[in-house]
């Protein structure tokens, strides 16, 4: 019965450390080696904080407002275990013609609160946003880039970097890398013929804060 109980503890805590999960620091997740148990990449040293907030870019010809906001513990139904923080985005994107400003991209939502925000389902999807904090610099992120394309156009997602400006004015320094590929057309739409869509937003540019 003694040896039963013992075999029970041993077991049971056994279990424990099978489920238990890794934490990664965000800056460390490339050089973390997957042995198979449950791992969360979390942002521990609060390095996606600095890019949360409104930031605004304008010029003669082109006006960009982005918010920028973090998620925390997202965790996907096909990658169970697997959970990370992130950044997310909405964006309103003007252009000056004919003299006038036409906006180009609008995906704020008419509405949200905080609990939306906190939300991983909400916002979820194509869009400005990731978490990988470069190793040489904490103050770059690389993000996923993706812009609002009509219904059936093929997608172009790029990475690209923001880096922080530590100023008493902060500012981002926002540049596209060449690193894209196509996304496929999802369906109803049709497989061929499908238009891909330019890069509207200029490629590199400076972002203040609001």
């Amino acid at each position: 019965m003694k040896n039963i109980l013992i075999l029970t503890i041993i077991l049971f805590f056994y279990s424990l450390s099978s489920f238990a999960q890794k934490i990664v620091p965000l800056e460390e997740q490339f050089d973390y080696e997957y042995q198979g148990e449950p791992y969360y990449y979390k942002d521990v040293n609060n390095l996606l904080d600095k890019f949360t907030g409104e930031w605004e870019f304008t010029d003669a010809t082109h006006y960009l407002k982005i918010k920028f906001y973090k998620i925390e513990g997202i965790n996907e139904s096909a990658s169970p275990k697997e959970t990370y923080d992130e950044i997310r985005s909405f964006i309103l994107y003007k252009e000056k013609q004919a003299g006038k400003w036409i906006v180009v991209y609008n995906t704020y939502p008419s509405s949200y609160t905080t609990a939306d925000l906190n939300n991983q389902n909400f916002n979820n999807g194509f869009g400005i946003k990731g978490n990988y904090v470069d190793e040489t610099n904490y103050n770059r992120l690389i993000l996923s880039y993706y812009e609002p394309t009509p219904p059936c156009t093929l997608m172009i997602t790029c990475l690209f970097s923001l880096t922080f400006i530590n100023t008493t004015n902060p500012q981002i320094d926002w540049k596209l890398n060449q690193h894209c590929y196509l996304e496929s057309v999802s369906q109803p739409c049709s497989s061929t013929n499908n238009p891909i869509q330019e890069y509207k937003i200029p490629l590199q540019l400076t972002l203040t804060k609001l």
